[in-house]
């Protein structure tokens, strides 16, 4: 550490690392060789940690510097039970179309699996031949361009179309609210992954997540309100809307964790799993499943009210 504590004695203290006139080349071959302790010991000397991750992101990417090593590392049994949860989730889902109140849209239902089969497969082959965990410096994230839009606009399209306000409408209420089920599995991963230093604690229930807790209700919810009709309308809407916002949560918490420009906090263990396979299924498939489960529930709860 004589170096830190040269940095600390002359012009490449804190006070300078905001300077936009600092020698960044004499930075980065001074710290290129630095190891991943060493780099925890820097804010220890009044340099923020986070100022070096904006200013060499390439030499600091602690993303693409981890992503070796975690999917390595991490226990078999961790990616068995992600992707096992992913084939529920899909499964609950065509099951919710197959069991749709229309005479066409269960016919599609094979179709409609099919597709989600390849968009899987194509989300496989990005993950595994690292589209996603390189070049995490690059604005917008490759993730986010390439795995969470498509999905994004799909739901889209589905709701400001004709067609698709049909298919949604047609989807049962009690099946969209049993496919929530998939989160306790989830949440149980996010806690498995963040003690294998995958990911950081603010995305487990011991930090900012409580997003098991709908996972935890969906069933009481959808046995007494739909199977029993023991619980109120206007009582499922609150827990979707309730639900829906523990989504989100999650889902801005993961983002700005993740080692990607647009980065806010968790430099120290940044959210590298979602980068990797299987784990890039998460925000690329598992969430957008939900996330539109939840909002044709919402749509057809309110539209139950209107035609009342």
């Amino acid at each position: 550490m004589d170096s830190l504590q040269k940095i600390k004695s002359n012009k490449y203290s804190s006070k300078y690392c905001s300077d936009l006139n600092v020698n960044r080349k004499h930075l980065k071959r001074l710290f290129q060789h630095f190891s991943q302790n060493h780099f925890n010991q820097v804010a220890n000397f009044g340099i923020p940690k986070f100022w070096f991750l904006r200013k060499f992101p390439t030499t600091f990417n602690l993303g693409e510097n981890k992503k070796n090593k975690m999917t390595g590392n991490l226990p078999f049994y961790i990616s068995l039970t992600f992707a096992f949860t992913t084939v529920v989730t899909l499964s609950l889902f065509i099951w919710t179309i197959s069991n749709a109140n229309s005479e066409t849209i269960p016919r599609k239902s094979i179709a409609i699996l099919t597709g989600l089969i390849i968009w899987l497969a194509i989300q496989t082959i990005l993950s595994i031949r690292n589209i996603y965990n390189t070049g995490t410096n690059l604005f917008p994230p490759k993730i986010l361009l390439l795995g969470v839009l498509p999905p994004l606009m799909t739901i889209l399209i589905l709701f400001v179309t004709q067609k698709g306000r049909q298919f949604i409408d047609s989807l049962s209420l009690k099946g969209l609210t049993y496919l929530n089920i998939v989160r306790i599995p989830v949440e149980l991963v996010l806690f498995w992954l963040y003690l294998n230093k995958a990911i950081p604690e603010l995305m487990t229930f011991e930090g900012r997540n409580f997003d098991i807790v709908a996972g935890i209700t969906a069933p009481f919810i959808a046995y007494f309100g739909f199977t029993k009709n023991k619980l109120k309308r206007r009582t499922i809407l609150i827990w979707n809307f309730i639900s829906l916002g523990l989504l989100l949560n999650i889902i801005v918490n993961g983002i700005l964790s993740a080692p990607t420009p647009l980065q806010k906090f968790a430099f120290d263990q940044p959210n590298v799993a979602i980068l990797n396979f299987p784990f890039s299924w998460l925000p690329t498939f598992i969430v957008p499943i939900v996330l539109f489960a939840h909002l044709a529930s919402i749509r057809q709860l309110i539209k139950q009210k209107v035609s009342k």
